[in-house]
């Protein structure tokens, strides 16, 4: 009996290991598959705004600036208003851009040099952007650097919720700068590390990608050239929860937790860039330090940012786990030790019955023994009476 409940606990055991295996492999198989989504997510964006790029830099409207009015005149957009007057403020939003990119903002910034500054505004004004004016909240930034240039949003998409973008010098923002600089030196697209939008309510943790377009409409071969000929960015806000949701399956069972870091982060750049956990939590939870992160039962993988390195991590939520969910190694232990109870039970009536027999052949055996000695009595008996 004992080697039947060794058994049985063996068997629990080994059920319990094989199911956790099966869990990790469940866990990692679907971590892996997010991560790929992810970097999807990101290839998307950036093809959206190399798409845009490429629409002022292969135009044949392009120039030190983009003429609205010429392009919304061009324009296949099929209200017969918008395409006769071309005013940025009545023109409909880009096809598309919501369903595919959620809460995105796309923007065109070109360079404008001190001498083009008024004419620029005055064109935009003309274009149906009431006081339009290139602005900055820094002032004391505007003449140092770029030699006079301003980076000004001129065009953004979608216009009804960044009105108030128009005209934003992004060289007065150094952590925008800093990624327009870098495009312009490589002449690839860059992204910020976490930042937030004023004109977002919620103040969301975002990212800003920036495609370089130069004058050349090709990438000069070396960084003074590309100084020289810079044109503009097309550029563009991502929210980094519409990145992490478009990383979820349909079939996700939701039950991990995930940490995006930022490899490339110098401080004091923050290294997290988002965490989301998972929806079948039942409580809110804030992140943990990520030394606590990687230490337990983890997945992680590297994802590609234009010109930034991340990585992101995929933890199970507390019970995933539990034995309490493993009925399979519990349903085994039940099972093992209700067959030895069985057993035992059933090598205890039998061991009971042999006993009982044995018993009897006894008093058999003794009963036969004490008939013999009365029998040989009686013999000797009456045999003395003859």
């Amino acid at each position: 009996m004992g080697l039947g409940f060794a058994v049985s606990i063996v068997a629990f055991g080994g059920v319990e290991y094989i199911d956790r295996v099966q869990k990790m492999g469940e866990f990692e198989a679907r971590a892996a598959r997010r991560a790929e989504l992810l970097q999807d997510a990101i290839n998307v964006h950036v093809t959206l705004l190399r798409s845009i790029a490429g629409l002022y830099a292969a135009s044949a409207l392009f120039g030190a600036h983009y003429n609205y009015r010429r392009h919304y005149e061009t324009s296949s957009c099929s209200d017969e208003p918008h395409r006769r007057t071309g005013r940025l403020h009545r023109h409909p939003p880009e096809p598309g851009l919501h369903a595919e990119f959620g809460d995105a903002r796309v923007y065109w910034v070109p360079r404008v040099p001190p001498a083009q500054r008024q004419a620029i505004e005055a064109e935009a004004r003309a274009d149906g952007i009431a006081n339009f004016r290139i602005w900055s909240p820094f002032p004391d930034r505007a003449e140092k650097g770029t030699g006079g240039d301003s980076y000004p949003v001129l065009y953004v998409e979608p216009l009804s919720k960044n009105g108030d973008a128009l005209g934003y010098d992004f060289f007065a923002d150094p952590v925008r700068w800093q990624l327009l600089e870098r495009a312009r030196d490589t002449g690839k697209p860059g992204v910020t590390g976490r930042v937030t939008v004023a004109a977002d309510p919620a103040y969301e943790a975002a990212i800003v990608i920036a495609m370089p377009v130069y004058a050349s409409k090709f990438v000069p071969g070396n960084v003074a050239a590309r100084r020289l000929e810079i044109a503009g960015f097309a550029a563009g806000t991502f929210h980094l929860r519409n990145l992490i949701k478009a990383s979820i399956p349909s079939n996700s069972t939701f039950d991990q937790d995930v940490y995006l870091y930022d490899e490339s982060a110098i401080a004091p750049e923050p290294r997290l860039l988002y965490f989301a956990p998972a929806p079948r939590r039942p409580q809110p939870v804030e992140p943990i330090p990520e030394e606590e992160v990687r230490a337990e039962y983890h997945w992680a993988g590297t994802v590609n940012a234009p010109g930034r390195k991340w990585s992101v991590v995929f933890r199970p939520v507390p019970g995933y786990f539990s034995p309490l969910r493993d009925w399979l190694a519990w349903a085994a232990g039940f099972i093992g030790v209700g067959l030895t109870s069985l057993v035992a039970g059933y090598e205890w009536r039998r061991t009971t019955h042999t006993r009982r027999i044995e018993r009897l052949v006894l008093d058999l055996s003794l009963s036969h023994e004490r008939l013999k000695d009365e029998i040989a009595e009686r013999e000797d008996a009456e045999a003395q009476l003859r």
